[in-house]
Formats: C-alpha cells, structure tokens, sequence
C-alpha cells in the first residue's frame, strides 16, 4: 500500500500562503467533520455512539447480571453485523439506527437539542473572515449544525448560501458570489441523512457538484473522521487527479493517525496527513499567515484560555 506523506501544520501552512499568493486559479475549500465542532460543545460521532451504546446496555441488560457495557455490546446483541466495540465510531449510522429504530423522529430531535443554541468556538471566527475576505470560500461539511452560518454572521454580518439538500446542488458553481456551505447529508431540518442506507453513498446530485467543485478548489479535511462512509467513498472512487493540489487531511494528534483506509484514500489522490492539536488551535496559525485581526471583542477568549498552542507551531 502507497504510505501518504506526513506533514507538519508549519508545511501546511507554508503551502496555503503560497497557494494564496501564487495560484490565484485555486483556492481552498474546507471539509469539516464532527471534530470540528467538538470545541463549540458539540458532541463528536465517537462521543454519540458511546452515549447511544450506554442507553441500550442500560434498556436491555439487567444490572444483576454483571456484564461490563464492551461485554454486553455485541454484533449478536445489537443486531449489528461485524460490531466490534473497539472500533465503535465506524459504526455510527448502524448504532443511530438500532437506538432509534422505534422512533426516527426522537433520534432528529435528540440531535437537535444537543446543537441548540451552541456558539461556535474561537476557529469559527478566523473560518468567517476567510469565507469573507479571501476566494477560500467554501465549506463542505457532513455535519448538520449551523455553527459555519452563524460564525459568518456574528463575526461579518454577512450571510452564505447554504445547500441543505440535494436538490439545491443545482445552486452550487465553483465561482460564486457568496460563500457557500455544502451540508451533504442536508440540514437537520431537512429530514438528515443518520442511516446506513442514507449514508452509504452520496447523493448524485452532489457526486456531481463535488466533482466539479474539486478541480478547483484543494480539500483541506478537518475533524472527519470517514465514519459515515459515503464522502469516503465518494473520495476513494475518485480518479487520482481529479482534485486539483490533492488531499489534505487533518487528524487529531492524541488519536494518532487516521486508519488504513483513510490513508490509502490520501495516497491515492496525492495527499498529505497534518496532525494537528485541535481546530481552534489550527485555526488560530492560519489566522496568523493571513494576518486578520483576532475578533477579541466578540469571542470568548475562555474558550482557547490555557491551551498549549506552541506544539503546532
């Protein structure tokens, strides 16, 4: 198997400011996973899945009979088919489904509470002056939060047109007017795509749009992690050379590197992985290559207060 090559975040961000100021025909869009928005409060999928997998061991495993939730959380128990609880996150359109089979409607509903009323951490300020004052104006994201759209209005009083269904695709073009932001499994009020049958693939609509989209704009991958398979599907069927700089991919460094699959994807497509210590953090030295004014009279500076931020420097 052809091994990616391992970046530092210095290199990358090396790459942006040359890419900014001497390929005026290629700009960055930003794919963002749940990782993303871990530091605006909201749960990432591992976190989820581990809290549905609780609820079920707590419904269905009576306390007397003194099994461990990794015992009880089986294939055979959750009717999951090759479930392994080390590998848990992988599986969490088939683990939304089991808790929520009774009731789609609960499981919409539960995420929408968990995202309401969430402020989008610090990066989300340095995301909006990008989307705004630079051509990097894209977002595409497997997330269903609104955090992108409020950061840009909080912080620029600007809005973006943001695709929250497939059939608005027809919406997107590689140069437009406003920023956009790409929701590939809809908005959460758009009857979300949660499921392993609608998670699976992509939606053509959007095959077509991502396509389109990635000759001219490098994927810069923050907090995804491939869980939902359909974006790293839609990624591995990609010729090499359809994405125009190749495939960045941002991991979380505690976690170590993303899994094999992952990174024959990056290699495939001429790529590179970053480990990076968080999205604030990354954030935070893209905003110094870009030198925009830290908004410190509209963030809450409590939010990135006693991080260590040097290692990614």
């Amino acid at each position: 198997m052809a091994e990616p090559e391992i970046w530092t975040v210095r290199g990358l961000l090396d790459l942006v400011s040359q890419i900014d100021e001497q390929m005026t025909d290629r700009s960055f869009a930003f794919v963002l996973g749940a990782g993303a928005s871990k530091q605006s409060g909201i749960p990432t999928g591992a976190e989820l899945v581990n809290s549905w997998l609780g609820e079920l061991y707590r419904r269905h495993e009576p306390p007397q009979s003194g099994r461990s939730l990794e015992e009880w959380a089986t294939a055979e128990n959750l009717g999951i088919t090759g479930f392994d609880h080390k590998s848990a996150a992988t599986f969490y359109p088939y683990v939304f489904e089991r808790r929520f089979r009774a009731d789609p409607e609960q499981g919409y509903a539960y995420l929408e509470s968990l995202m309401e009323s969430k402020e989008p951490s610090f990066g989300y300020s340095v995301l909006a002056q990008i989307l705004c004052k630079t051509r990097h104006s894209v977002v595409i994201t497997t997330n269903f939060d609104d955090l992108v759209a409020d950061a840009l209005l909080m912080y620029t009083g600007k809005h973006l047109l943001v695709c929250g269904h497939e059939q608005l695709t027809g919406f997107v073009r590689p140069h437009m007017r406003r920023p956009l932001l790409a929701k590939i499994h809809r908005d959460l009020l758009l009857e979300p795509k949660n499921s392993p049958e609608g998670t699976k693939t992509i939606a053509p609509e959007w095959d077509r749009a991502l396509r389109a989209l990635f000759q001219h704009y490098t994927p810069l991958v923050i907090g995804y992690g491939g869980n939902d398979r359909s974006l790293l599907g839609f990624l591995r069927e990609l010729a090499p050379g359809s994405i125009g700089g190749g495939l960045l991919w941002c991991y979380w460094l505690p976690e170590g590197e993303p899994r094999t699959e992952i990174k024959e994807v990056v290699a495939r497509h001429n790529g590179a992985l970053i480990g990076i210590d968080g999205f604030d953090e990354l954030m935070l030295q893209v905003n110094e290559r870009f030198s925009f004014e830290l908004l410190t009279n509209e963030i809450d500076t409590s939010q990135t207060e006693n991080r260590d931020v040097s290692k990614i420097i």
